[in-house]
């Protein structure tokens, strides 16, 4: 199997988007201007823009250090350079063109996000399998962060096995990016940037393939795209923990797992190693229809429970309960992080005839009451005119508004 050896430049771009990523979450803001993809090598992390406290940076170092697995004395030392591209170097110095693994922040959809570690040679395996799904693509735009596992594999790693461009995109206008497009473009999206590309209306040239992942993407949003001229739409169906499992191009077709995979049971999965031999079985956290050893549909996802005051409870079914009262359009439920406490915490989209008042707050606790027991009704319940998102278009966490949440005594109460 073919090797991959990343560069100082891929250092440099994985670096700014984890850097620039935790940056963002200790300060709680938003880019919605693509500052990030502004900061060059020479970009100061106590100058103008990035302008770090002390603790900032130290947070910053630590996070990419742990995103490449180098130690906590060599994460000290990396503190002490200034610039963005002398953290690259170093980082390829100390790490080397072939990382041992990669450590990924998943968006984590019942509670806290967690890290997920993978080892780079799982990853040029899936990206040696996938890189023959381009033939004929001679450039890549990228809507996907490179340091997400989808941004890992299909941006950094795929275009340097076929020796062709990956220009990072995220931040353009959609219809204009659209109108640039050429024969033997692909673009990296997920499924709330196609869904934007559908809302401009834009015709899709000749030749263009559309790659989809990190979460279903609608059938309808797939149609829409196709009407529009978008002749390919490869969808990748995979997760951090596993990394790329199986792929479409049929909107009705079942999923073709990758040659990475053999399957050993209902929902297990083994790769080889690089050493030789086989893995420990991967399990699927989702419900698999097999069609046969290497076709298979996605059924359902599988629910997770998480803990409240040591009982099981399923943010789904909180969930579903919300969503029976007639004032809700839409919600997400997951467990409060330990900051904030140790109950389940909601966050409603109303219907556009309601407004958020104390009032229907009141009046939700009140259906929950009766649908659920006390450990599972949400302790916190906020309101907004949609749900909260990351980069990816993928669920993600909220802080909760101040204030008492109820005692842990109490919601253990039946």
């Amino acid at each position: 199997m073919r090797r991959i050896a990343l560069d100082s430049y891929d250092y440099f771009i994985l670096v700014r988007a984890v850097a620039f990523a935790k940056l963002k979450a200790v300060r709680n803001i938003s880019d919605v201007f693509g500052e990030e993809l502004l900061l060059a090598a020479e970009s100061d992390f106590i100058r103008e823009p990035l302008k770090t406290t002390p603790d900032e940076l130290a947070q910053v170092s630590e996070q990419v250090a742990g995103y490449f697995g180098l130690s906590a004395e060599k994460a000290a030392v990396l503190a002490e350079l200034p610039s963005l591209g002398q953290w690259a170097g170093y980082l390829l110095e100390q790490v080397g063109p072939r990382p041992d693994r990669i450590a990924f922040s998943t968006s984590g959809s019942t509670g806290e996000p967690k890290t997920v570690v993978r080892d780079f040679f799982f990853l040029e395996q899936d990206a040696v399998h996938l890189a023959d799904l381009f033939p004929g693509v001679n450039r890549f735009l990228a809507l996907a962060p490179p340091h997400h596992i989808y941004g890992f594999i299909h941006a950094v790693l795929i275009p340097k096995l076929l020796n062709v461009p990956c220009e990072d995109r995220r931040f353009v206008n959609l219809s204009a990016l659209i109108n640039e497009l050429r024969p033997g473009d692909a673009i990296l999206g997920f499924p709330h940037v196609w869904r934007l590309c559908v809302e401009t209306g834009e015709l899709f040239p000749p030749g263009v393939l559309g790659v989809t992942s990190t979460g279903p993407c609608p059938p309808e949003i797939i149609r829409s795209l196709k009407s529009l001229g978008l002749e390919t739409m490869l969808e990748i169906y995979g997760s951090s923990e596993n990394g790329a499992i199986g792929y479409r191009t049929g909107l009705n077709d079942p999923l073709t797992l990758l040659p990475t995979w053999k399957r050993v049971g209902e929902d297990r999965l083994v790769r080889d190693l690089e050493q030789g031999g086989s893995s420990a079985p991967f399990l699927v956290q989702d419900m698999l229809d097999w069609v046969d050893h290497t076709h298979f549909f996605v059924k359902k996802r599988l629910d997770h429970a998480v803990q409240v005051a040591g009982i099981n409870v399923y943010p789904a079914r909180v969930r579903d309960a919300l969503l029976t009262h007639e004032a809700v359009a839409d919600c997400a439920v997951r467990l409060m992080r330990p900051e904030e406490g140790h109950r389940l915490k909601a966050f409603v989209v109303l219907q556009a005839s309601r407004e958020a008042d104390p009032g229907i707050r009141d009046a939700l606790r009140v259906h929950l009451a009766r649908l659920l027991s006390h450990v599972e009704q949400p302790a916190s319940i906020i309101f907004g005119p949609e749900l909260p998102k990351n980069e990816l278009g993928k669920a993600a966490d909220w802080n909760i508004h101040p204030g008492p949440v109820p005692a842990l005594e109490q919601a253990t109460r039946r």
